[in-house]
C-alpha cells in the first residue's frame, strides 16, 4: 500500500511524499505522474 501526503505547498508549488505502508513505515523513491485539476 502507498499513501501519499503534501508536505510543503505555497501558491504555486508543493511537494508529495510516497510513503510504503499505511504506518508511514518508508519513503518510495520513484518516479510518478499525476494530473492537478481546477474544478
Amino acid at each position: 500500500m502507498v499513501t501519499g501526503q503534501v508536505t510543503a505547498q505555497s501558491n504555486t508549488t508543493f511537494t508529495v511524499q510516497l510513503y510504503g505502508s499505511n504506518v508511514f513505515l518508508y519513503l518510495v523513491d520513484r518516479n510518478w505522474f499525476f494530473t492537478v485539476e481546477d474544478l
